[in-house]
């Protein structure tokens, strides 16, 4: 009886799927062809726009002349053909809609070719549109109108009538889900009912298992005692590696910690087996917990290095790797964390680059004295004719102060430049500069002078020079 319960309530769950599936299909394909009519309705309503942007484009060239308006009229006839195209295809399969598809199609074209020959009359000098001309366009525009109001028309009597169709199929499927579901119910109750009957019998061979089972419980507590001995070994094992490791459960929970693991974060001897380690460690930022939860997923995660700052300010560099461990089932059981502090081996590796930083450093000054003391001596030479010009010019202006004055400031701004250039010198041949006191109130004067010459007059320059020490 049982048996044929089963198989009646799989028979009936079958039957109503195989009916749930052919309906559903029957119900989708309605559903396309709702689908189907409102893109037709969509392009419907495009082409039209796209006919009006033409018309008015066309009506806008004539009145201003601009030829803005050619390009709007050229894109909105190529929306047109392409708005059509798509027509023709939606309604390939329906042939009535495709006849008045195809008579608005022409009169679309004749319009559009009376409003190319509009813009051909526009350019003639001295030519308006008679009365009869747009009386025409108005008519053929009118006709377009009419013939895709017409298509409109018909495609939304048939969105009503399919989405009638579909709204009837998806009712008739939920009515006979219901019925099919109440029925597998009530078989269900039925096989509960007969399975309580065979639980009562099944009881009796419960009792004698769980003897049975007591018995294999003895032999269990045996190698339970085993297993503890392998834990103990594991967990002296992890204490005595020279690596810094912790084992934890899927709930963050210390396993076991080796030695090295405590040393390097500072952790003591405090008891940690059994204590979680986002407690050991409240402060522990968001990116860690999320690798632990990733890793108690299934997935791996290691760097090369990786900086932290300790409590007392030091920073450290550490190598480390979390995977995932599991259990005899096979199922994750928690993750491993191995560390090692390599902050030495950085501070060493960043010393010999912060060494070699400094030798090419050296190697660009020796290159930039080179090249210093080749511009120099070339400048050199030319403040050597300038200075000897200056000097011929000074002695020639004698009788000119304003002009002498001129020529004697840029004498002593060659002389600057000689200096200058002497310095340079010295510093491209690794000379010992010898410096030697300067008198500013000497130099700023003339050096103002002739940046007030230099900069022009939307710039001020005002020195304010102390007395005398």
């Amino acid at each position: 009886m049982r048996h044929l319960g089963l198989a009646l309530a799989c028979g009936l769950i079958l039957g109503n799927s195989i009916f749930a599936v052919v309906a559903l299909r029957n119900f989708r394909r309605a559903d396309e062809w709702v689908a189907h009519t409102q893109q037709v309705l969509a392009a419907l309503v495009d082409v039209r726009a796209s006919i009006q942007r033409a018309d008015i484009a066309e009506r806008d060239f004539r009145q201003t002349g601009v030829d803005r308006f050619i390009d709007t009229f050229r894109r909105a006839a190529e929306q047109i053909a392409v708005q059509q195209a798509l027509l023709h295809r939606l309604l390939a399969d329906d042939v009535e809609q495709n006849r008045r598809l195809t008579a608005a199609v022409a009169a679309s074209a004749g319009h559009l070719a009376r409003l190319e020959e509009g813009f051909s009359r526009a350019r003639e000098p001295n030519v308006d549109a008679t009365p009869a001309v747009l009386s025409a366009r108005q008519e053929s525009l009118e006709q377009i109108r009419g013939a895709f109001t017409e298509l409109q028309g018909v495609e939304q009597r048939l969105l009503q009538q399919r989405i009638a169709t579909a709204s009837h199929q998806a009712s008739v499927v939920q009515a006979v889900q219901i019925i099919a579901v109440c029925g597998t119910l009530l078989l269900i109750g039925v096989l509960i009912y007969r399975m309580r009957t065979a639980v009562a019998g099944h009881e009796r061979d419960v009792r004698q298992r769980t003897a049975e089972l007591e018995n294999a419980n003895a032999t269990l507590r045996l190698s339970t005692g085993e297993l503890g001995s392998r834990e103990a070994l594991l967990r002296s094992l992890v204490e005595a590696t020279p690596a810094g490791i912790a084992i934890f459960d899927r709930e963050m929970r210390y396993i076991a910690v080796s030695r090295r693991f405590r040393e390097d974060h500072q952790l003591g001897d405090q008891p940690l087996v059994g204590r979680s380690h986002y407690e050991v460690f409240p402060d522990l930022p968001e990116r860690w917990k999320v690798i632990h939860r990733n890793c108690l997923a299934g997935a791996t995660a290691q760097s090369d290095e990786e900086q932290w700052r300790r409590p007392d300010g030091r920073i450290e560099w550490e190598r480390w790797a979390i995977h995932p461990w599991h259990d005899a089932t096979g199922a994750i059981g928690g993750i491993t964390q191995v560390g090692e502090i390599i902050t030495a081996r950085k501070q060493a590796e960043l010393a010999l680059m912060e060494t070699e930083r400094q030798l090419r450093q050296a190697q660009k000054m020796e290159t930039v004295g080179q090249l210093t003391g080749g511009v120099a001596h070339d400048f050199n030479n030319l403040l050597g004719v300038i200075i000897g010009n200056v000097e011929f010019l000074r002695d020639r202006m004698a009788g000119d102060p304003e002009q002498s004055a001129l020529a004697t400031e840029i004498l002593n701004t060659a002389l600057q430049g000689a200096d200058l250039t002497r310095r340079l010198l010295a510093f491209a041949r690794k000379q010992t500069l010898q410096p030697r006191p300067i008198d500013l109130r000497e130099l700023v004067p003339n050096l103002a002078a002739m940046l007030v010459r230099t900069l022009g007059e939307s710039i001020t320059i005002t020195t304010r020079l102390s007395g005398a020490h």
